[in-house]
């Protein structure tokens, strides 16, 4: 007949383990302490008061940035007008767009970069950009 207790030794260390209670043995499971958790809402608190803050910029300059833009476009957009009114004009005289280097920007393109990005005795295509690069108006014909 075979002995029991072999077995019963390889049970009992299971049985025990199991039992025992996970955050005593585990530190990382252990239950926060209460300065834990003032630390916790303490930080929570900084948080949610940067985020009101933030916020308020945001909503007080977003209001300003987007007028500021909208701004720019309405300006970039009447100088592609205005030049694209000199082009047809200077057409309808000679049969043909002007070349490069006769044109000149009318007085709403100031403060504005025109790109040439085709321009041929029968058609043009231009870009109108602001002081940062951004493209605000484009003109084909």
């Amino acid at each position: 007949m075979k002995s029991v207790f072999p077995n019963l030794a390889l049970v009992l260390p299971l049985l025990l383990t199991a039992c025992s209670r996970p955050d005593a043995a585990d530190p990382n499971t252990a239950s926060p302490s209460i300065a834990d958790v003032q630390q916790l809402t303490a930080r929570v608190s900084a948080l949610e008061a940067e985020v009101k803050v933030m916020r308020q910029a945001q909503s007080g300059g977003g209001a300003d940035a987007g007028a500021q833009q909208a701004t720019a476009r309405a300006a970039a957009q009447y100088c592609a007008n205005q030049l694209a009114s000199a082009l047809e004009e200077y057409r309808q005289d000679n049969a043909r767009y002007p070349a490069a280097r006769a044109v000149t920007l009318p007085s709403a393109c100031q403060g504005f970069r025109v790109a040439w990005t085709g321009l041929e005795k029968t058609h043009y295509r231009f870009q109108v950009s602001g002081q940062t690069g951004a493209v605000l108006a484009n003109e084909v014909r």
